[in-house]
């Protein structure tokens, strides 16, 4: 009987502390507020149900270079600080990703080629590259810049064919 009544309470407990996994930034969180159109480009503002100073900002325009391609953005604010994701495509293509804590670049961001492979990855922390900042060409690592708290201590070249180092440069400050 004792294992019974642990068995009840255990399983009470865990259903108290169940915790949502659900993304904060979902879509599906945000009710939109109101459409802003200025010249090409068009602002969609959103306000999330639950917590009223988290907004998210989707833009769309046409591309500078194609009047036929659209650009667009999705980035969330709260009290109009951005935080949160920050997403850009060119069609329905991803071409950069990142992420913005207090206003600033916080974390891993990624740019991405037309045809969706690596193109460039770096780190940041609280607006501050902290590094390493790696380029890339059809996907294969080309150029390493290695950051310490903003300054770029060296650089490293490598074969796109054999993926081996072929040089670097110590930078100095």
């Amino acid at each position: 009987m004792r294992i019974l009544y642990l068995f009840l309470f255990l399983t009470i407990v865990a259903a108290g502390c169940h915790t949502s996994n659900e993304d904060p930034y979902s879509e599906r969180n945000f009710d939109e507020l109101e459409r802003k159109q200025d010249h090409e480009t068009l602002v969609i503002t959103y306000r999330h149900v639950d917590d009223r100073s988290v907004t998210m900002k989707k833009t769309s325009s046409k591309s500078p270079f194609d009047d036929t391609t659209l650009l667009h953005s999705v980035q969330f604010f709260q009290n109009n600080i951005r935080q949160g994701p920050y997403k850009m495509y060119v069609g329905d293509r991803l071409m950069r990703e990142s992420f913005y804590q207090n206003g600033k670049r916080h974390g891993e961001e990624r740019a991405f080629d037309t045809y969706s492979r690596i193109a460039e990855r770096n780190v940041y922390h609280m607006g501050t590259i902290v590094g390493p900042l790696e380029e890339f060409d059809s996907g294969r690592l080309r150029k390493k810049t290695t950051y310490v708290n903003g300054d770029a201590l060296m650089t490293q070249y490598f074969d796109l064919t054999t993926g081996k180092m072929s040089g670097q440069v110590i930078h100095r400050h």
